[in-house]
């Protein structure tokens, strides 16, 4: 009799260490948040790429015309309408760097710096191209003389696009092969 209680209990010892797996692996498949959702959710390599490289052609256009507008500056041509592409273009750099951060570039070789050297470039674009509209904006509200348009805040702006300039180097050597591994566009620094 007491062999048949001990083996009552060995077949039930036998159950729960079954079942209590079985129950686990099903409660993992339910739970969207748990390991097998989340890595479900992880965007593939070319489609972390193709994402990048939407986000820095948004970035050229921001950047051809800040590079028009400071010329036009310079010869006192088209002031409070330069001062406006200034502005417009350090709001779309603030935009493109709250979508860098945003980007889940974990599958991309050297993702982390590649994400924190594209951030500090629009940082410094951002800052330069707020710059540039304060200096185009004080040059419309006084006297602008062709070739007399250094001032403070254009030694600030160029500063700031200098250092900008310094990091997107530094972010089209880390993007090019990428680049070529998934079939993309490469980059110069003055595509950023």
């Amino acid at each position: 009799m007491p062999r048949r209680g001990g083996l009552r209990i060995g077949w039930l010892f036998i159950a729960v260490l079954v079942g209590v797996p079985m129950v686990a692996a099903f409660v993992a498949r339910m739970d969207p948040g748990g390991p097998a959702g989340s890595s479900a959710t992880a965007a593939a390599p070319r489609d972390q790429a193709r994402a990048l490289a939407a986000l820095i052609q948004d970035s050229s256009r921001s950047r051809t015309a800040v590079k028009d507008a400071v010329i036009a500056t310079k010869a006192c041509r088209s002031l409070r309408a330069n001062a406006a592409t200034f502005t417009a273009a350090g709001d779309a750099r603030r935009d493109q760097r709250a979508r860098a951060a945003a980007l889940d570039v974990s599958g991309l070789p050297s993702g982390a710096e590649l994400t924190a050297t594209l951030l500090r470039a629009l940082d410094h674009s951002q800052r330069a191209d707020r710059a540039f509209a304060k200096w185009a904006s004080a040059l419309a509200g006084g006297t602008c003389e062709k070739g007399d348009t250094v001032t403070g805040d254009f030694t600030a702006a160029d500063r700031e696009s200098t250092a900008a300039t310094a990091e997107k180097k530094k972010f089209v050597a880390l993007w090019n092969p990428i680049a070529t591994t998934y079939g993309l566009s490469a980059f110069e620094y003055s595509d950023v």
